[in-house]
């Protein structure tokens, strides 16, 4: 087969992120206002979750999930909301890995009113059936939350508290650093330390709740940040998602408020 021009589904072996760009642009074009970066580095994420999915590339099992939610309308009021979710976890005999991203944009009117991209990496060592060692990195580019970006570093220690085959409670702890650049050209360098747990409740063969929450803080202040989501099977690997975010802030730059908030509804498909 000739990969000169992507097919309806892509094949596997013809998936690169420039035709994957095309190949979605040409379907379902992005909504106006979107820079080529942004779109690329939304086509980056979901092509690797797609390579990742169709080629056996590790020996152990790999799963994950693509999530996406988009809303258009147009007449008296033009509104784009564009919400992308990816994650893949990889399980093995003594380490374990998870990374997402997040990719939400909002306008009204051609003004954009949200926009922000996530990456996080954790990586945990075993030391017992029910705790590990772990480090993670995240990424967090929020355009209106008064700061240019946020770099935060972690090294901690993550205890299973609750392990049943319907309910499952997860703590982790430990120190870390946090960078932030304001808007203004000033860097807030600090160390920190930070909390965090995740509650996962299966209601019922097709329904599943989650719930995790996050406290950081630090000299400059602290950081809380709670998601709700609520998780119901439709047919084989798809799935729809209810999600409610806040994140709160407790010192923030001049004219920016200190808590931020996201409702959601998407379409997930897990593998």
């Amino acid at each position: 087969m000739s990969c000169g021009e992507m097919e309806c589904p892509p094949q596997p072996e013809c998936i690169t992120t420039y035709k994957l760009y095309r190949y979605f642009d040409k379907i379902c074009p992005f909504p106006i206002g979107f820079s080529n970066m942004q779109k690329s580095f939304l086509i980056t994420i979901f092509s690797a979750i797609i390579m990742m999915s169709t080629h056996q590339v590790l020996a152990e099992p790999l799963t994950g999930e693509a999530e996406a939610g988009i809303l258009l309308t147009n007449g008296n009021t033009s509104t784009q909301n564009v919400n992308l979710k990816g994650k893949l976890e990889l399980q093995q005999t003594k380490w374990k890995h998870a990374a997402k991203a997040e990719a939400v944009n909002t306008s009204s009117n051609d003004t954009t009113t949200a926009e922000r991209y996530l990456f996080n990496e954790k990586s945990g060592y075993l030391i017992s059936e029910i705790s590990d060692i772990y480090g993670s990195v995240e990424a967090e580019k929020d355009r209106f939350s008064g700061y240019d970006y946020r770099y935060t570093l972690v090294a901690g220690y993550n205890r299973k508290l609750i392990d049943h085959d319907n309910l499952t409670l997860d703590t982790g702890i430990g120190p870390g650093y946090r960078q932030r650049r304001l808007e203004n050209n000033g860097i807030e360098k600090e160390l920190i330390g930070q909390f965090d747990a995740r509650l996962g409740w299966k209601i019922s063969q097709t329904a599943i709740f989650s719930e995790s929450l996050l406290f950081e803080s630090g000299k400059s202040g602290s950081i809380t940040r709670s998601l709700s989501e609520l998780k119901l099977d439709v047919i084989g690997n798809l799935a729809t998602k209810l999600s409610f975010r806040a994140t709160h802030t407790s010192e923030v730059p001049v004219g920016t408020k200190k808590t931020d908030t996201e409702t959601a509804v998407t379409l997930v498909y897990s593998f």
